[in-house]
């Protein structure tokens, strides 16, 4: 990497590249043919304008982006080379703000010296305006039909087909001057009777009603159960699985047959915790049901 060393007197000195530069006392500066950021050597006095030193640039890439204005301990111990480096960072922040953004909007200087943006008139001149209109709507019936959603509370679930029958194109004001008030969660709820003659009314079949209940009441139950499961009870089955993969990877590599006795005892011991944790759910359920009906035998007594 070739280096050129350009020494700046007191006045206008005039540099390899063309440009012009202007200091208040006598600084050497050293530039790099691979980087075009300049660098300021530490002959740099008191009163020396930092502004005139750095080279002015045209463009956002030839701008030293500096991350950290103190880098190292020895740096933040030195006072002078830490306020050095914080008006450094401040003019380049300074001339990479307004290569960046348009003069109009800067208004002014804070008390650190760091340029006052407008950010409005900045970003109504970077970002334009985009807006989105509709002028008409496309409004699609489709058929009522027979559902599978298990989260019905009672009654045959409902769903609309994929294939629509009727298309109507309308003006999108017309629709909004027209347009009924939202229905809340209440009144968008459908009993089952209703349901019941919806699907009636759409032709459907009484069996295959009857099938699609017996499958829902079928998914409610497993949801029951998977509800009421203990958690140790579902790590349990996780765990049967993993050591049963690991059972028989074992066995295809062929590995020693202490592991092996090992993880079946740990599966089988498993097992077990499952049946009892099955059988005592059973028992509970058992337990609540007879006293249910017992209760339910005393009211009629009394009654």
């Amino acid at each position: 990497m070739s280096e050129q060393v350009v020494t700046i007197l007191s006045g206008v000195s005039e540099i390899p590249d063309g440009g012009m530069r202007k200091a208040t006392s006598e600084s050497t500066m050293i530039t790099s043919s691979t980087d075009s950021s300049p660098r300021v050597s530490p002959e740099i006095g008191e009163n020396t304008d930092l502004g005139s030193v750095l080279e002015p640039t045209s463009s956002l890439a030839s701008i030293p982006k500096k991350c950290m204005t103190v880098r190292t301990l020895e740096e933040s111990l030195d006072e002078k080379k830490t306020l050095k480096n914080r008006r450094l960072a401040s003019i380049r922040r300074e001339r990479r703000l307004s290569l960046q953004i348009p003069s109009q909007s800067i208004l002014g200087q804070d008390d650190l010296g760091n340029p006052i943006v407008n950010r409005r008139s900045s970003d109504s001149m970077v970002r334009p305006n985009r807006n989105v209109g509709f002028s008409h709507l496309d409004i699609r019936s489709y058929p009522v039909i027979l559902g599978d959603n298990p989260s019905v509370s009672a009654g045959a679930p409902l769903a609309i087909d994929w294939k629509h029958f009727h298309t109507c194109m309308m003006d999108i004001d017309e629709y909004e001057c027209g347009r009924p008030t939202r229905r809340n969660k209440s009144e968008m709820r459908i009993p089952k009777f209703e349901r019941f003659e919806i699907l009636e009314r759409a032709g459907e079949v009484d069996d295959e009603v009857e099938e699609v209940l017996k499958k829902v009441e079928v998914i409610k139950k497993k949801r029951d159960e998977a509800a009421r499961t203990p958690m140790w009870q579902i790590n349990g089955k996780h765990i049967v699985e993993k050591a049963s993969s690991k059972v028989k990877t074992m066995l295809k590599k062929d590995r020693k047959l202490e592991e092996k006795v090992l993880l079946q005892k740990s599966i089988e011991y498993y097992q077990t915790r499952i049946k009892e944790s099955e059988k005592y759910a059973s028992e509970v359920d058992a337990a609540t049901i007879d006293a249910a009906n017992a209760n339910s035998a005393e009211d009629g007594t009394n009654v």
